[in-house]
């Protein structure tokens, strides 16, 4: 979840392995399967994510209390500290849909290290960002970090914090 164009779908269809050209605003939800096999105590074993793509643009929107309602854990995407601002409203309205024992992960998309912007509002994101969420730097157009979410999520998911 996330404001609209912070790269919610681009980020999904990169991790599916489906490549972008122009942004289509998504409508109400748009739901993926990311099909994973991961390893625990030496035995593959296979996973399957639902994920949710939810409209970011007001819009657009759905009835949010549906569609987080049975998830178990959520990423909320940002991508400036405008965007960032609003995303910790998300996390209120998730919490207050869904209570406090999911976990949620925070990605600030087209982060890129050399870029001033980024790094003078590093302090910011970390005073906003609530310390029991994760965050994530990632940036899809140049693939930086964009497996770490998802990885730390079926950790998370599956207790196992050593996947390969």
């Amino acid at each position: 979840m996330g404001v609209g164009r912070t790269g919610k779908t681009t980020y999904i269809l990169k991790l599916l392995g489906i490549p972008t050209q122009t942004y289509t605003p998504t409508v109400g939800v748009a739901i993926h399967q990311l099909p994973l096999q991961y390893e625990k105590n030496g035995q593959v074993n296979s996973l399957t994510i639902n994920i949710w793509d939810c409209a970011g643009r007001s819009q657009l929107k759905g009835p949010r209390e549906i569609y987080y309602s049975n998830c178990h854990a959520a990423i909320i995407m940002f991508s400036s500290i405008k965007s960032l601002h609003v995303a910790i409203r998300y996390l209120h309205d998730f919490r207050t849909i869904v209570g406090t024992q999911r976990s949620v992960i925070f990605v600030w998309n087209k982060w890129t290290e050399d870029d001033p912007h980024n790094i003078n509002t590093q302090a910011l994101v970390d005073k906003l960002i609530p310390s029991e969420c994760h965050l994530f730097k990632i940036n899809t157009k140049t693939d930086y970090n964009c497996w770490a979410p998802i990885v730390n999520l079926i950790e998370t998911l599956t207790n196992n914090k050593s996947l390969t």
